[in-house]
């Protein structure tokens, strides 16, 4: 029976990896240039992660049968705890040194290793509210990268992925190789190497906190660093 629950898990995580990694690369490299340029590309990759996100955290919520509301209560608790709670700093200043320091070491191992990306052939030229498209910029990138998409990675990754893979093999392993999954699938679909070793590091400490505080308060660490860190981007003039 143990055996048959393991094999269970294991092809539950593999078709979540596979369904998790193909989805967002056909959203962002082919569905966003179907239609209208929406102020920038820029808006568009947001609009198409959202539908991405969204289309997964329904079905493979659904199959796994998620209690919504009461995930959605843990999810408010925990953001409402990283901001007001000391307990989260620790990780918090894990995670900013984790960015810090080993995006430098990325950079200098990784930064000439790129792989081929395929896009649509096929782009929509046609553009709607261009004047707008700074403002539109800024609340796309802060509403979605800074707010939806950790959310649903952090259910997927941490709160489907991780746990089963726990089980599998060991707390550890479980741990390390959903953060090198985790990983793989940005460089799969930014077609480069330039964040692995950050985001391997990353997805390490997200874990461990899920593991002992549950995904909600991963997540609640997740949405904290990308809303820093798209404001400090836009800020900067980076995207």
């Amino acid at each position: 029976m143990l055996k048959l629950h393991k094999g269970i898990d294991g092809s539950f995580v593999v078709a979540i990896v596979i369904l998790i990694v193909s989805t967002e690369y056909f959203f962002r490299h082919y569905f966003l240039f179907w239609f209208p340029v929406i102020g920038t590309m820029r808006v568009n990759d947001m609009i198409s992660l959202l539908f991405a996100y969204s289309l997964l955290v329904s079905v493979l919520g659904f199959i796994a049968s998620v209690e919504w509301n009461k995930e959605w209560n843990a999810l408010r608790q925990a953001v409402y705890d990283c901001v007001t709670s000391w307990s989260y700093t620790p990780w918090i200043i894990a995670l900013a040194l984790n960015i810090g320091i080993v995006s430098m070491l990325d950079r200098l191992l990784f930064s000439n290793i790129m792989l081929p990306v395929f896009e649509c052939t096929h782009h929509n030229s046609t553009l709607w509210l261009l004047g707008l498209a700074p403002t539109i910029k800024v609340i796309s990138l802060i509403v979605v990268n800074g707010l939806c998409i950790p959310v649903a990675e952090e259910f997927l990754w941490r709160g489907l992925v991780q746990p089963r893979l726990v089980r599998i093999l060991s707390l550890p392993l479980g741990i390390g190789i959903t953060a090198i999954l985790f990983s793989l699938k940005h460089v799969i679909v930014d077609g480069n190497f330039d964040r692995f070793l950050m985001i391997v590091g990353f997805g390490v400490i997200c874990g461990m906190f899920a593991h002992r505080k549950g995904w909600s308060a991963s997540a609640a660490l997740h949405v904290l660093i990308n809303t820093v860190s798209s404001i400090m981007a836009l800020t900067l003039g980076a995207v």
